[in-house]
């Protein structure tokens, strides 16, 4: 923000010169600082209205999805930036924006999310819709990347970012096809509809963020299973037990929210009554 500006580096050059000369009879350090505080006090307030923090705005209503990617295959190029559903207050995005790099997603946000109480992202959901339909075994962590004033026929590393550390959008990414989104359509649908689902399904998976282990093998006759699942070692019961505590907690508040039960604390005789 400040190390652009030409006439603040102006600035602190004559105020270098003047703590040279070490001479400061006339008051001239004095007054170059305050030249430079009251320069960037403007330049604060213009990059405030340039770049306002708290996306989205009507500054910044774009983002880039991380934790997925589509492969190219032979059907986008660079340059396309192509349509590809709507999600509540979303709609996504296909950009192609680098040659010989997979395909990114983009969510253009409408500023009526800001009215909501909770915000239901597609990235939170296809996170859901990818744990469910691989039995929770491939979970991808989604972030949003918001971009200001996004320009598609720009290149990436043109595009003004709200964050430009790369390091806040460095996690692993999915690779997937551009049909994955077609095949979780009714998974993605559902939790659009059913806010119920949706929390059930965000309590399951962090269940099984809590104590993992392979669902489909502990689920299936023992006759037709891959592998065994073993009770944990003697020595690691003090570590696994409390996660397990835990994950069962959280998969119990899974089935309240699809029955639309609560539990009502200090009710001994009616642990659960219905939900409003």
């Amino acid at each position: 923000m400040f190390s652009d500006d030409a006439e603040l580096r102006k600035l602190y050059e004559a105020l270098a010169e003047a703590m040279i000369e070490g001479s400061d009879e006339t008051g001239g350090m004095a007054e170059i600082w305050e030249k430079i505080e009251t320069h960037r006090r403007a330049i604060r307030r213009n990059h405030g209205e340039s770049f306002p923090p708290d996306p989205p705005n009507s500054e910044c209503r774009h983002a880039e999805l991380g934790g997925v990617q589509f492969e190219n295959g032979t059907l986008p190029s660079k340059g396309d930036y192509r349509y590809l559903l709507t999600w509540g207050h979303e709609k996504l995005y296909l950009w192609t924006h680098t040659t010989n790099k997979n395909t990114g997603l983009i969510a253009e946000v409408d500023l009526s999310v800001k009215d909501s109480n909770v915000w239901r992202s597609f990235g939170s959901a296809f996170r859901l819709a990818m744990g469910l339909a691989s039995v929770l075994e491939s979970i991808p962590e989604m972030s949003y990347r918001w971009i200001y004033r996004f320009d598609p026929g720009l290149d990436h590393n043109a595009q003004e970012f709200f964050d430009r550390s790369e390091f806040a959008f460095m996690g692993p990414s999915f690779i997937i096809r551009i049909r994955r989104v077609l095949e979780l359509a009714g998974i993605l649908e559902l939790l659009h509809r059913s806010e119920p689902f949706f929390v059930a399904a965000q309590n399951v998976l962090v269940a099984a963020e809590n104590h993992e282990f392979c669902q489909e093998c502990a689920l299936r006759p023992p006759e037709h299973r891959t592998h065994q699942e073993h009770e944990p070692d003697r020595w690691a019961q003090t570590i696994v037990l409390p996660k397990m505590e835990a994950a069962i907690v959280q998969a119990t508040r899974s089935v309240e929210a699809l029955l639309g039960f609560v539990r009502k604390v200090g009710c001994a005789n009616f642990p659960y009554v219905a939900a409003a």
